[in-house]
């Protein structure tokens, strides 16, 4: 028996084939036999014969809610070139497209040998009960065929026979309070990025619901919440591994939230309740529990010795510069000396003396301001930024009104009492409002960062002149 050749590109959406190379002259055999014979079968009913779209549900009845897996395929046992001219559609489900890696293959039917091809594949997720029709797909042929000893081209449109999956509704027995449409086979995990904590200071909570399912389906739990803490509005993301069926995935969720009293505060374990169709029962799994150690608010003088203390270190690079300037002068000056025969003695260097920490005076310097500014930007992430930000604010609320105090109202007041500051109360109250919106805010925009440090710059220019200016009075 001749061999067959075959080729097929299918260019539609996202779907590609990959094909053979054909040969110089397409064969016209059909089962090793020349088709010459036009009364016995016409050119359009050969191609019906031959070509054909097979279509695959993984279960024939799933739950509502249950991924099942649509396969489109395409089966030919003639020479041709096709392309999809009409996609299906699905209405009442959610979809995820699955990766379709596998070349063609062949596959003997009747004792005719086919070539078979993947046309989509796809994870559907049933949305209500009843009766879930799915869509068609059209593939255009286009077949030559030799009749009465002439080689002609036709063309045929091949569609999948009409087909549907039965959708029955969840067991209403032992349904749990919490379960919220999640089927498949889950665990939950919940963490936290450090254990410790300061009052007042921001945390996220991260739990990772992991599994294979309806996985686009997932919400946060409900979380039992201790006293002492405040929460915030939770941002969510999802991986999804499109390779197998069902279709593996972590959701993830970040809740920001805060200690307001010092002690031990315990997170209790978070339950997550979801349908396992395979044992047909609802099950529930929970993450760990999770405690933190909330201690006393950073203080202001603590803020200001760790920039101080940074300030100075950094300073320690200036001598390292200067001792290797040092070193490159003497050797020069060896070498010279060499050369002019002259045996003077070049005395040693004195190292430099390590310096001390500084302690934080009483009034607040303007290079200790700038200090602080400078130490806004190095920050290495937006809750670091602002909570800097904020510790700038009351240290250039302190440095202009002479007011030690940490609270911002007082802070505030010091203002309003002074003429030449009055009018920058208001300033100082929007920018660390600012400042807290972001350190809750779901999404941080790295435009409001530097626009507020660009502010902040401006109040401490301003305030370092009208300092400077109260000092020369």
């Amino acid at each position: 028996m001749g061999k067959l050749y075959f080729i097929f590109f299918f260019l539609c959406l996202a779907i590609t084939i990959k094909a053979q190379q054909p040969p110089a002259q397409l064969p016209s055999l059909i089962n090793g036999e020349k088709n010459n014979t036009p009364g016995k079968l016409t050119p359009e009913a050969i191609i019906k014969k031959n070509i054909f779209i097979k279509t695959s549900l993984s279960k024939p009845t799933v739950f509502v809610g249950e991924p099942v897996l649509v396969t489109y395929q395409l089966y030919t046992a003639l020479s041709s070139q096709g392309r999809v001219s009409k996609q299906p559609s699905f209405n009442g489900c959610s979809v995820i497209e699955l990766t379709n890696e596998k070349e063609e293959f062949e596959e003997i039917i009747n004792g005719k040998r086919f070539h078979v091809f993947t046309v989509r594949k796809v994870q559907i997720t049933p949305l209500q009960e009843g009766k879930l029709t799915l869509g068609n797909v059209t593939v255009e042929n286009i077949v030559q065929l030799t009749v009465n000893n002439t080689v002609n081209s036709y063309t045929s449109n091949i569609s999948n026979q009409p087909f549907s999956v039965q959708v029955i509704p969840l067991p209403a027995n032992n349904k749990p309070a919490g379960f919220s449409g999640l089927i498949g086979n889950y665990t939950i995990a919940a963490s936290v990025d450090t254990n410790t904590i300061p009052v007042g200071e921001n945390i996220l909570l991260h739990v990772d619901i992991t599994g294979t399912g309806n996985i686009g389906l997932a919400h946060l739990p409900e979380v039992k919440w201790p006293a002492h803490t405040e929460h915030f509005d939770a941002t969510d993301s999802q991986q999804v591994n499109q390779d197998n069926f069902p279709v593996q995935g972590i959701a993830s969720f970040d809740i920001p939230f805060i200690g307001t009293a010092t002690g031990n505060i315990t997170i209790p374990a978070i339950p997550l309740c979801f349908f396992d169709p395979l044992t047909q029962q609802y099950k529930t799994t929970v993450s760990n529990a999770i405690t933190i150690h909330v201690t006393k608010a950073i203080s202001h003088e603590e803020q200001m010795q760790g920039i101080i203390t940074e300030e100075v270190s950094n300073s320690k690079y200036l001598w390292i510069v200067a001792g290797i300037g040092i070193t490159v002068l003497t050797a020069f000056s060896l070498s010279s000396r060499r050369k002019q025969k002259q045996q003077k003695k070049i005395p040693d260097t004195p190292a430099p003396q390590p310096m001390q920490t500084i302690k934080i005076p009483a009034a607040i310097t303007e290079q200790q301001l700038m200090a602080a500014l400078r130490h806004i930007k190095t920050a290495n992430n937006s809750t670091a930024f602002f909570t800097k930000a904020k510790s700038f604010i009351l240290l250039a609320m302190q440095y202009v009104t002479g007011d030690t105090s940490t609270e911002m109202s007082l802070l505030v007041q010091q203002l309003n009492n002074h003429s030449s500051t009055r009018d920058f109360a208001t300033s100082c109250t929007t920018l660390y409002n600012t400042c807290n919106e972001q350190l809750y805010a779901p999404v941080n925009d790295e435009a409001v960062e530097v626009d507020l440090y660009d502010a902040l710059s401006k109040l401490a220019a301003q305030f370092v002149a009208i300092k400077t200016a109260s000092t020369s009075e």
